[in-house]
């Protein structure tokens, strides 16, 4: 429900705090993945769909990261005086 808010008033970063968390998550599965490979049977569906499942994790971890972080301001050109041409 939070997420929902935070996405419906344009303020992603209060999405920041859980897509770390997303990310972390993700990350700790695929150590325990490379930790006890024999225990996953990777080329059944439920195998294949917790792959998928794990990829969109990260997916989504990074854009919500990369969504809340803020953005670069880039400073203004203010005019400066406007110098007489010396042409005829």
């Amino acid at each position: 429900m939070a997420a929902a808010q935070a996405l419906a008033e344009r303020d992603a970063r209060r999405l920041r705090p859980a897509a770390v968390g997303y990310l972390l998550l993700a990350a700790l599965q695929a150590i325990a993945l490379a930790r006890y490979p024999r225990q996953f049977h990777g080329g059944t569906g439920p195998g294949v769909i917790y792959l998928i499942f794990l990829g969109v994790m990260v997916l989504t971890g990074a854009v919500g990261l990369a969504r809340g972080m803020p953005r670069a301001v880039r400073p203004r050109k203010v005019p400066g005086p406007v110098q007489p041409s010396n042409s005829p």
